[in-house]
């Protein structure tokens, strides 16, 4: 018996919920008093929202919609820094490791310290001084930093426009150029790049045959011989040799390290 009336309850309940709901829909909306309050609510003594007209919490509201306010001008803020930003790389080449003429300056970093390098480590370990000694720590971390862009730098070469841009920065900072000398870097090693992408000697173009891409290397070879040649002459008077400058720079950017041996050793 107790269990019927557990299963009969809830109909029961159910089916006086829906009497109720639709008595209320047949009477229809209630009407309205002239001040917008329910006749009915009034007559059943309920309280209006706003008795006598009771000013509302304007100053509470005022303050809450200038916070919104304050943290809507800080995300303008914040885009407009963003914008800005993005204004700053107009006109820039930029690769995963930053702007392309950041990643050269690294390279030139390198060889601007190439001869101080190789002294202090032709120096016996017990020679040299702890000032010595913490200077080629360091310079050891930024070969180790500049030579981490070599996967990249490689690219650079299918892309005419990088590869001009890399060499201005690796000579703006091994030789200290002037942006009119700079310049002309840039102009010169992207028309090298433009003919060596039209011989199809640039990275992107090395044969997967194991005889052919020996050719295809000393055809590259032949041509960075030359590129080299001519960037001496793109150079300051003595800066080329003041630097080392030889088809090295150009076989290590290839990755080519047993043929870079002036830049290893």
């Amino acid at each position: 018996m107790k269990r019927s009336l557990l299963y009969v309850l809830p109909v029961v309940i159910a089916a006086a919920f829906g009497v109720f709901y639709f008595k209320e829909r047949d009477r229809g909306p209630e009407p309205a008093a002239a001040d917008g309050r329910s006749e009915r609510g009034l007559a059943g003594g309920l309280k209006p929202v706003n008795p006598g007209g009771e000013k509302r919490d304007d100053a509470g509201l005022a303050k809450r919609n200038a916070a919104l306010e304050a943290e809507l001008a800080q995300e303008r803020a914040r885009r407009t820094v963003a914008e800005d930003a993005i204004k700053d790389l107009d006109g820039e080449i930029v690769v995963s490791l930053g702007k392309v003429g950041d990643v050269g300056k690294r390279i030139g970093g390198m060889l601007a310290d190439q001869a101080e390098w190789r002294a202090l480590r032709a120096k016996p370990e017990g020679d040299r001084t702890p000032e010595e000694s913490r200077r080629l720590l360091q310079l050891e971390r930024d070969r180790a930093e500049a030579l981490g862009t070599l996967s990249e730098v490689a690219e650079f070469q299918n892309n005419p426009a990088e590869y001009g841009e890399f060499f201005k920065g690796v000579f703006q900072q091994a030789a200290g150029l002037s942006d009119a000398e700079a310049a002309n870097v840039e102009t010169y090693m992207r028309s090298r790049a433009d003919l060596m992408v039209q011989k199809g000697l640039n990275e992107a173009r090395e044969p997967d045959d194991p005889e052919a891409e020996e050719v295809w290397e000393g055809q590259r070879d032949a041509f960075n011989e030359e590129t080299t040649d001519g960037l001496k002459k793109q150079l300051p008077s003595g800066t080329a040799d003041t630097l080392g400058l030889d088809d090295s720079l150009l076989e290590l950017l290839e990755g080519d390290f047993d043929k870079a041996t002036a830049l290893t050793r």
